[in-house]
């Protein structure tokens, strides 16, 4: 840790240090505040039934300050949650100058304290102005000057009051060096507790600026895929155009075969590029997504009818839908469009003529939406990587289908920005099941 004795925070951190040690002092005054009221009140409250003259002997001179400091830490607590409420409306130079003044009122009534002790010949009662000095330097962070300004004050003072009480010149000096020693240590545990928030507001701003750097970096990669994808998707739309010209001259069976078949190769690459463009902008999430309460029950029904319509492979496709009323907290587009790849992959990894089911259920807290299927399964050693970015888990479905493998870890991105989980389970040879929770808005 860097020390700073005699210096001050690097310039270009000094706004962020100032803005944050300025309001955790004012926080710190009004903490300090309330634990005085408390101590000075629970004394002066309990005088009448406890004979606080027996043990300490200069009580009775010290029971006035007592209630001077609990009527003053009053004020200074009411003003400080005043300021932290309102922190617009107070400047930052106002909130040093607050804490400085509790400081310096805080050490300078510890140490009148130790002054009416000494008069009163209590040799301990040094120890309540080491307390005052102690708590001051290890609680609240100051710049330098402002710390030597605030030791100038207490010397000052200290000098004083000792002139005052202590007639004896020999005891007099003495007790001047020990607070002269004590005035020291201040310095020292003030600045090394300055240091310590410096260099934690110094590593916090490295974080900071690092992120942005991260940040510009992602946006930057965003912004260069949707121009490739751009360029890539002009040659594409051009071949399936040209496709769907020649589709319309009367191609024989065999033509009309490979139009198919360049038709279908478009359409993967479109799908490719898309995947490849949201995968960037869900790991950037730059994508800010619009939560709304959602019927899951009709969102489900719907999903199920349109995969019932498309299903060429002969896969029975069923729901299983509550009775009650689910309603969910997401994003409708998002929640169709990560269900239909979980259903596309569960018909790409299963035979035909099996069953896919779709399960909706609820306990109150999260709506539950399982996928399962009756197919290859996934291995236990590439389980763990199925919701990776082109994962090693990627493979090609029973009937060839390719895959980049992309589609998973996009569904796994858009669920936890609906503040939602996917979770999978797979037997080997019977099957996979894929399980979204997301937060329930209502169930009736």
């Amino acid at each position: 840790m860097q020390v700073f004795l005699f210096n001050s925070i690097p310039s270009g951190y000094w706004r962020e240090y100032i803005d944050n040690t300025t309001n955790i002092n004012v926080q710190l005054v009004r903490l300090v505040a309330y634990i005085v009221v408390a101590t000075c009140g629970l004394f002066v409250v309990t005088s009448p039934f406890v004979d606080y003259q027996h043990f300490i002997p200069s009580y009775a001179e010290q029971r006035s300050i007592l209630i001077f400091c609990a009527i003053n830490a009053i004020v200074i607590a009411v003003l400080a949650s005043f300021i932290l409420k309102k922190p617009t409306s107070v400047g930052i130079v106002w909130k040093r100058v607050f804490s400085f003044y509790f400081s310096c009122s805080l050490i300078l009534t510890t140490l009148v304290a130790t002054l009416v002790g000494l008069a009163a010949h209590v040799q301990l009662s040094i120890v309540i102005f080491l307390i005052g000095l102690i708590s001051v330097a290890s609680l609240w962070s100051f710049e330098l000057l402002e710390t030597l300004l605030l030791l100038i004050i207490i010397a000052v003072v200290m000098h004083v009051g000792l002139q005052i009480t202590i007639t004896n010149h020999l005891q007099r000096n003495l007790l001047l060096v020990i607070g002269y020693i004590h005035l020291l240590a201040f310095f020292f545990i003030n600045r090394w507790i300055y240091s310590y928030r410096v260099n934690q507001t110094i590593q916090l701003q490295h974080i900071k600026r690092k992120n942005q750097e991260i940040e510009r970096a992602m946006q930057a990669r965003v912004n260069m895929l949707n121009v490739v994808a751009h360029d890539l998707r002009n040659p594409i739309n051009a071949i399936d155009s040209i496709t769907n010209v020649l589709e319309n001259l009367a191609p024989t069976a065999e033509q009309e075969e490979y139009l198919k078949m360049i038709g279908i190769s478009c359409q993967k690459a479109r799908t490719i590029i898309d995947d490849i463009v949201d995968a960037a902008r869900t790991d950037a999430s730059f994508e800010t997504i619009l939560l709304e309460p959602v019927n899951m029950n009709a969102l489900m029904v719907d999903v199920v009818a349109a995969w019932q319509l498309q299903m060429k492979t002969g896969h029975h496709i069923i729901l299983e839908n509550p009775t009650k009323k689910v309603i969910a907290y997401t994003n409708k587009a998002k929640l169709t469009r990560i269900i239909d790849n979980l259903v596309s992959n569960a018909a790409k990894f299963s035979q035909d003529g099996t069953t896919i089911t779709l399960q909706l259920q609820s306990d109150g807290y999260t709506t539950q939406i399982a996928i399962k299927d009756q197919g290859v399964g996934i291995a236990p050693e590439t389980l763990p990587f199925v919701f990776e970015r082109f994962t090693k888990a990627s493979r090609d479905g029973v009937r060839g289908e390719k895959s980049i493998g992309l589609g998973l870890h996009i569904s796994k991105q858009l669920i936890e920005q609906m503040h939602g989980t996917i979770t999978v389970n797979s037997t080997v040879g019977v099957g996979t099941t894929f399980t979204i929770s997301l937060p329930v808005a209502a169930v009736t």
